[in-house]
């Protein structure tokens, strides 16, 4: 009996011995097994985005003058228009006085009536001359030369402003400027035929007194038409100025002046789009590792809409010499509608994200599983064996890979990985064949 109770007792002290042993046995394996992450690989098109700032800008800008009368200068009473606004041909801009019309006007008058009062006078002197046919063939032919004269020296000029005097081959000149030489050609046959033309009057002996009079009628004709033309001139600028109107549907791009202002018909009242131009948002992209072309898709953030989605019209050179990529907008699009304008987008720095697809129908699987250095990429992929009493093993197999792209911590690869499962954010360096654990959540 006693026996018995110590072959019981040996039996007890033996099964903790063992228990104890094993449990000692599993703390020291996983102490020495490398634990894992695992991550399932899935199969799929990999995007990648970038953040850019965009500022306003406006594309075909020219400056809107209105000259004035005489080298006048005029007072600014209104100024209807701000950056931003859209306008249409003969929409109000600007209203405009000039400083004392009514005492410019009294001036112009009186030279006029001056100039006219002259004119009667000499024809009352001289009303007794009279000319015959050789004399106003004269006359004509000397008056036509003169202006024949300025007429060409004028072509000439502005041919010379564009370098077109020495010009040999027209084929690679543009419209205006074969339009610019041909006004020259013109000018040139029309002052030969106004020298033959004098040269034929120039025949007949023309008597001196008779000439001087011709010479002092056309004077006082041309003071005449001059201080008319100057009145005249001021009445319809006058009338002008009160109300200055767009020359064409554009957008208005800056607006230099202020009500208050005196504007002298020089400076720029304001900078506007031509016909065609359109407001863009200008993003640069010379330091951006994506390929940013046109047709892109972007996201805007908005203040007031949120985010809105737009396309990349196109990819040009700015004056710094940097890439930039152009969003074109139109005044009524969400984009605007959700800064609330134009002009609030002027002065605003624009959130621009573009994303682009840079991988497809690949494998896709944390960055941080990925090894090695380029031209020697590789995984872990793991294999697990599942034992008969329910417990698994996992070992880990070493996998070359090719990285075709990555993108926020996650990597495309060539192979063919679907629904595999690797190894990442191991707690020490694994090798091919290496037992593993996953790591208990």
């Amino acid at each position: 009996m006693k026996n018995r109770r110590l072959a019981v007792k040996a039996l007890i002290i033996l099964v903790a011995v063992v228990a104890v042993c094993m449990v000692f046995s599993g703390t020291v394996q996983n102490i020495l097994t490398p634990k894992v992450r695992v991550a399932s690989v899935k199969n799929g098109k990999l995007n990648r985005s970038v953040s850019l700032t965009g500022k306003l800008q406006y594309s075909d800008n020219e400056d809107f003058y209105f000259p004035l009368s005489g080298g006048e200068t005029c007072l600014i009473t209104q100024v209807y228009v701000r950056a931003g606004d859209r306008v249409e041909a003969g929409t109000p801009m600007f209203a405009m006085s000039y400083q004392d019309p009514a005492g410019k006007r009294k001036n112009l008058l009186d030279a006029y009536t001056d100039a006219l009062e002259e004119q009667l006078e000499f024809e009352r002197k001289n009303g007794e001359i009279r000319l015959n046919s050789r004399e106003e063939s004269y006359a004509k032919a000397y008056y036509a030369l003169q202006d024949a004269i300025l007429q060409e020296a004028e072509a000439r000029r502005d041919a010379a402003v564009k370098n077109l005097l020495n010009v040999t081959d027209e084929t690679a000149l543009d419209e205006e400027e074969r339009g610019i030489l041909e006004k020259v050609r013109a000018a040139s046959a029309a002052l030969d035929s106004a020298r033959r033309a004098f040269q034929d009057a120039s025949r007949y002996n023309i008597d001196e007194e008779v000439w001087s009079q011709i010479i002092s009628k056309k004077q006082m004709e041309d003071k005449v038409a001059q201080a008319e033309k100057a009145l005249e001139d001021f009445e319809i600028s006058n009338a002008a100025i009160a109300q200055v109107t767009a020359p064409h549907a554009g957008y208005i791009v800056e607006v230099p002046v202020k009500t208050g202002d005196s504007y002298d018909g020089i400076s720029a009242l304001c900078v506007m789009t031509t016909e065609g131009g359109n407001p863009q948002i200008a993003c640069e992209i010379t330091d951006s590792d994506l390929n940013i072309t046109k047709g892109n898709t972007v996201s805007i953030s908005t203040p007031h809409w949120g985010s809105q989605k737009a396309k990349v019209a196109g990819v040009e050179m700015n004056r710094d010499g940097n890439q930039v990529a152009l969003i074109n907008l139109r005044d009524d699009d969400d984009v605007v509608t959700g800064f609330g304008s134009l002009y609030a987008m002027s002065s605003a720095e624009i959130s621009v994200k573009v994303s682009m697809e840079v991988a497809s129908n690949a494998s896709l699987l944390p960055s941080s599983a990925v090894h090695g250095a380029e031209g020697d990429r590789y995984v872990y992929v793991i294999h697990t064996d599942q034992a008969a009493v329910g417990s698994k093993t996992m070992k880990v197999e070493k996998v070359s890979v090719t990285v075709i792209a990555e993108a926020d911590g996650t990597s495309a690869v060539r192979e063919e990985l679907s629904y595999s499962q690797v190894a990442y954010m191991e707690d020490r360096e694994l090798s091919d064949g290496s037992r593993v654990m996953e790591y208990l959540q």
